[in-house]
């Protein structure tokens, strides 16, 4: 029955290598998905990322941020105890290689803990930090709620199998993302491998050994943590980036049958479709013209606005720039009482009945008045305001110059 079951894995497998990847819709391995540009904090694509999961070693992304957070020497040494490495082994843990008495820095501790994805270091952090794992995790739950993560809850610091450690990939990439903000976590996750004073321990990624064993050429990834448990399957955490955009992918629950990495092989799916098939595209050029609007009595008897800046936005490279619409909503038209600054409406930039950007009008010139047109198209109005300023400059002038004739009599 194992055989055969892996036999049909094996069809599948090599089914959807020859199937056409350049397809919105993506035929993966993995049972959930999230990828985002990072560049907008937009989600590209989606499959299952709000449905509670277990996370694996995904969880120890949150164990290295809320590590960092509370350590204030990162030369400050360790000393591994029996407690750091007690029950592993039964529970096929992966460990960094720490022995008990092997002494290390709270920093060669988080290079264990996120390179080769340690449950050992992701121990002695805990016991060393908190003073015991079940402190250490109540501080993880205290950052899940600091984070308003309402889908997850963590059991302990390494990701093991628990009814009481899940999280979804919304909750996963929310915490990555805060991350990655972390100097400390940023230059560890692009590590390769690291070298530390224990010769007998070798720290390499598991994300470079996986993909090394896969024979897959993935030169974009820019870092990543991987995670794998009976209940979680195959978990890859990774950041990307290729022709200026930065991409994060998060994916779990691939079958995990050996030697396939079918984690590996939908992260380089999803992103080679991206990569080869979308890029910032200009839908907006500096000096375009956006909207011309008249000018009611003023001088000059209409305004054309042009953008002063050229708007780019994440599209797919065959998209035709004659499709983006253009949705003006403000005044029609505008005087000389308009005044110079003022705003007078918005453009939306709509393709496919997206609103990709939105775009302020205003005015940036004074409006003179245009006199012959108001006359022509006010003349009686002009006729009588004229007549009327007239025959109050002719009452005027009488009184004043009844005034003046008294004067001279009194003289």
């Amino acid at each position: 029955m194992k055989k055969i079951f892996c036999i049909i894995i094996v069809f599948f497998s090599f089914f959807a290598c020859i199937t056409n990847t350049y397809a919105e819709e993506f035929e993966l391995y993995s049972e959930k998905a999230l990828l985002y540009n990072l560049n907008d904090n937009e989600v590209l694509y989606e499959k299952n990322s709000d449905i509670k999961t277990s996370i694996a070693s995904l969880t120890k992304i949150t164990t290295a941020i809320v590590a960092i957070e509370k350590i204030k020497d990162f030369d400050e040494i360790i000393t591994i105890t029996d407690d750091d490495l007690k029950g592993l082994i039964e529970k096929n843990a992966s460990t960094a290689g720490f022995k008990v008495g092997d002494e290390a820095t709270y920093e060669e501790l988080l290079y264990g803990l996120l390179l080769p994805s340690g449950a050992d270091a992701a121990n002695a952090l805990a016991r060393n930090i908190s003073g015991s794992q079940k402190k250490f995790v109540e501080e993880m739950n205290k950052f899940a709620t600091k984070l308003n993560l309402k889908n997850t809850h963590y059991a302990n610091p390494t990701g093991l199998d628990d009814e009481e450690n899940y999280s979804t990939l919304e909750d996963v990439a929310t915490v990555f993302k805060y991350a990655i903000k972390n100097k400390e976590f940023n230059k560890i996750n692009k590590k390769k491998e690291k070298e530390t004073k224990n010769t007998s321990i070798d720290l390499e990624s598991t994300v470079k050994r996986t993909i090394d064993k896969s024979d897959i050429t993935m030169d974009y990834l820019k870092g990543g943590k991987t995670g794998t448990t009976d209940d979680a399957g195959l978990c890859l955490a990774s950041l990307a980036s290729y022709g200026g955009v930065d991409y994060m992918l998060i994916t779990t629950n691939a079958p995990y049958v050996a030697p396939y990495n079918y984690h590996v092989m939908d992260a380089k799916k999803i992103y080679d479709y991206y990569i080869n098939n979308y890029s910032y595209q200009p839908i907006i050029k500096k000096g375009d013209e956006l909207l011309t609007l008249n000018t009611k009595y003023g001088d000059p008897s209409s305004i054309t606005f042009k953008s002063t800046k050229t708007i780019k936005k994440y599209l797919k490279n065959d998209f035709n720039i004659k499709d983006i619409e253009k949705q003006y909503n403000g005044k029609e038209e505008i005087s000389p009482l308009t005044q110079k600054g003022e705003n007078l409406g918005k453009i939306k930039l709509v393709y496919n009945d997206k609103t990709l950007d939105i775009i302020d009008i205003n005015l940036n010139e004074f409006i003179m008045v245009d006199l012959k047109s108001y006359f022509n198209d006010n003349k009686i109005k002009c006729f009588i305001i004229i007549l009327t300023v007239s025959i109050i400059t002719y009452i005027f002038m009488k009184i004043f110059g009844k005034k003046k004739k008294r004067k001279r009599k009194r003289k």
